[in-house]
């Protein structure tokens, strides 16, 4: 949202659509029924970038 906000409106939707595939594709936290780390997850939605 801050990258929509400061006009950056491509950037912030391509995050967000790397975010949608890893937790539909992924790795998982605990709290969303995985057993990946944060910093796995964070990864994993950097490389989907």
């Amino acid at each position: 949202m801050m990258l929509e906000h400061l006009g950056e409106k491509d950037a912030g939707e391509g995050i967000v659509r790397a975010i949608e595939r890893v937790l539909a594709e992924g790795p998982r936290t605990r709290d969303v029924g995985g057993k990946a780390s944060t910093s796995d997850v964070g990864k994993a939605i950097a490389g989907a970038l």
